[in-house]
């Protein structure tokens, strides 16, 4: 009887050890297979990655070249310029080029001659008014105005005062400049010729009971500009525009422009 319990327990261990056995293999398996996949998808993962750090540095290297490549562009215009200054004072003293005498026709630059003698045509005052109007019209479209309306428009008119700084369109700000400076343009006619497109109505709708006062009695414009002709300019450009409705002009004219006693007999 304990010879048959000890060959049963001996069978008994067996089996149990069998199955441990089997488990840890089992276990080992699973931990490797695991391990397998975790590598896996960390090089996956480490090669997404690189692809992504190479990218990056192509990036990164393309801009340095497109800066480097700007920069040089930049440095060959510079030298050009000096050197076309160069032959350009050569060629005025005479001096030797390269072996050779130069008398190109190099494109002089303002002179202070140029300051005092030039005078521009019409064509030349009309391009600058134009370039005005725009400027007023997209002031006033932008709402970059001050409004000081009168408590009695028949003693004294309405006010508006359209500011455009040259941040806001710095491009046309110098052409203005420019082109009033270059052609020697003078303050008054710019400041007449622009008042008479404002009482035209080109340059703000005036809508149907608005008059736009162009000469108040006083020897001030009351419609017109900044100065833009003096070269200190550059802040800002400001217009003026005064006006008063129709009903009122009559009024208006009667108290601004009163007859002397010889008109009022006559």
């Amino acid at each position: 009887m304990q010879l048959i319990f000890k060959r049963f327990l001996e069978r008994a261990v067996t089996r149990v050890n069998d199955r441990i056995y089997v488990i840890m293999v089992l276990t080992v398996l699973g931990y490797t297979l695991l391990l397998a996949f975790g590598f896996y998808m960390a090089t996956r993962s480490a090669k997404k990655e690189v692809k992504l750090y190479k990218q990056t540095i192509e990036n990164v290297v393309n801009e340095l070249k497109d800066i480097i490549t700007e920069e040089e562009i930049n440095h060959m215009s510079l030298d050009k310029g000096r050197n076309k200054n160069t032959r350009s004072s050569e060629s005025i003293t005479g001096a030797p080029l390269n072996g050779f005498m130069y008398f190109g026709d190099e494109e002089k630059g303002l002179t202070l001659t140029d300051l005092l003698t030039r005078k521009p045509t019409e064509k030349e005052y009309a391009e600058i008014v134009d370039m005005l109007v725009e400027l007023a019209k997209k002031t006033f479209k932008d709402y970059n105005f001050l409004i000081a309306k009168s408590s009695d428009e028949t003693k004294e008119p309405h006010f508006l005062q359209l500011v455009s700084h040259s941040s806001e369109a710095p491009k046309l700000h110098k052409e203005i400049f420019k082109k009033s400076i270059d052609t020697g343009a003078d303050r008054e006619v710019i400041l007449e010729k622009f008042a008479d497109r404002v009482a035209a109505g080109e340059v703000i709708d005036l809508g149907d009971n608005v008059v736009v006062i162009t000469d108040d009695n006083t020897g001030n414009p009351p419609t017109g500009v900044s100065p833009i002709n003096s070269g200190l300019e550059g802040g800002e450009i400001a217009f003026i525009i005064s006006f008063i409705k129709k009903d009122s002009f009559p009024e208006w004219f009667e108290n601004t422009f009163p007859q002397t006693e010889e008109e009022t007999a006559e």
